[in-house]
């Protein structure tokens, strides 16, 4: 990995970045440290990528009392999209465009000037624009937002509770899908709100938007495609635990036996292999089941081990089919049809269209959670990883068809509150786990290798 330092400085924000690390005594690992002096095992940590790490964000802004720390891979600040697809959408409502204006695409040929991102060419006119574009395509024109309104309303927990919050920031040089601008907006958003430099720990390698680890044989470091994990030679995980610990860490073998599947219905279920993909969701954008790595010893006394969130970004859930999304992608090209339905709803008329029984788990998580290098970590560590998924439903047409987490408003204009859907689902889900992990392990063989593959 090359440290921000060393890069070769082409641009004003390479340069700014550079400031930062040098500034910080940044270095390819984590420095060591004074000892932890908070009570990391009643504290959470929690890192994602993309869509995972705006959740991150989100999470530790709004319950910053929860955590010790918070790692972002290619996400951005929280509140970064505003309201701007719900108020989008009530326009359209109420101007009677209904959903067929609501996901509105330049030709293939055009590039939106203010995005710049061709991977994301939405229209002016269409609220996914209003509410992301700027955010993934260019971040510097998307302004931070006004803390003082969300602690006011008691929506957010104090933000004095930054000054003892470990920060990670991470973008691929690149990645063209959030571009690697957003690092400053993010630094912008934690020390303006806050946050010491000296607790914020700013790395970047050559990457495309993915999560880079040290392992072999995985996606090129430049890659942006399904499972999003790249071999960068940059131990991105160990980094980010490291930081939020401070302490270094040392990784050992994990053993898979000790990757469970568990219980997201918060309901202690014990389910058998063919009622995994049918486990009853707690929310509509929310899986019946996620994965814990856990040690026995963390089984036993969960009370003496710290948990890790780490959090898929886009396209990452075990729910999410490529080939289905395509097929989605040709419905609104060649139908001009922005939802989805299930068999039992699906009109003749509509019979050339997919229906959501025909998308194929692929095991995304399962990959994320066995590749992107946090579970090396945890047996000698005394760590447990908690890796919670989305899933992918009719609900999710037409503004969240790749199962991201919600950093842009797509469950409702709650959704970075307390009062949000996600977030409080998250974080009751993590403290009901923490406390007694063994009773939400689902009786499943594992490890799903073969399915995974």
């Amino acid at each position: 990995m090359k440290t921000i330092k060393n890069i070769r400085l082409k641009t004003p924000l390479l340069q700014y970045i550079s400031t930062l690390a040098v500034a910080l005594h940044l270095t390819p690992t984590t420095r060591a440290a004074e000892s932890v002096d908070l009570n990391t095992s009643q504290r959470f940590s929690i890192s994602g990528i993309s869509s995972g790490g705006f959740m991150s964000v989100q999470m530790a802004t709004i319950y910053s009392n929860e955590f010790l720390g918070v790692g972002s891979v290619a996400g951005g600040f929280f509140y970064c999209a505003k309201n701007g697809l719900q108020e989008q959408i009530a326009a359209g409502q109420s101007n009677l465009l209904g959903t067929n204006n609501l996901l509105l695409f330049e030709p293939t040929g055009k590039i939106n000037s203010k995005t710049l991102a061709p991977e994301f060419r939405p229209s002016v006119s269409n609220p996914i624009f209003m509410s992301v574009g700027l955010c993934m395509g260019n971040p510097l024109l998307a302004t931070l937002p006004s803390m003082g309104q969300f602690q006011y309303d008691k929506l957010i927990e104090p933000l004095d509770n930054f000054k003892k919050l470990q920060v990670y920031i991470y973008n691929g040089q690149n990645d063209s899908v959030v571009k690697n601008s957003m690092i400053q907006k993010l630094y912008e958003f934690y020390t303006k709100n806050g946050v010491s430099r000296k607790q914020i720990k700013v790395s970047q390698t050559k990457g495309g938007h993915n999560f880079p680890t040290q392992k072999k044989g995985l996606n090129a470091c430049e890659a942006q495609s399904v499972p999003y994990i790249s071999s960068c030679n940059y131990d991105a995980a160990g980094d980010i635990l490291s930081h939020m610990l401070k302490k270094r860490l040392k990784p050992t073998t994990p053993n898979m036996d000790h990757l469970y599947i568990v219980d997201q219905t918060l309901h202690h279920l014990n389910a058998d292999s063919n009622e995994i993909a049918n486990l009853k969701q707690p929310t509509e954008s929310i899986g019946g089941y996620g994965y814990l790595y856990a040690s026995d010893k963390c089984l036993s006394h969960p009370d003496k081990c710290h948990m890790h969130v780490a959090l898929h970004g886009c396209e990452m859930s075990d729910s999410f089919d490529k080939d289905f999304d395509e097929l989605f992608q040709k419905q609104i090209i060649n139908y001009k049809v922005m939802g989805m339905r299930s068999e039992r709803d699906h009109p003749v008329t509509l019979s050339k269209l997919p229906t959501i029984e025909q998308r194929i788990s692929k095991f995304g998580t399962f990959k994320f959670a066995e590749n992107a290098g946090y579970i090396e970590y945890a047996e000698s560590n005394d760590l447990m990883i908690l890796f919670p998924q989305t899933w992918i439903t009719a609900a999710n047409y037409p503004y969240n068809p790749k199962g991201c987490w919600d950093w842009f408003g797509w469950t409702g204009s709650q959704y970075a509150t307390q009062n949000g859907i996600e977030p409080s689902w998250l974080i009751n889900y993590m403290k009901k786990v923490k406390e007694n992990p063994k009773s939400y392990i689902l009786n499943i063989k594992k490890p799903l290798v073969d399915q995974a593959q």
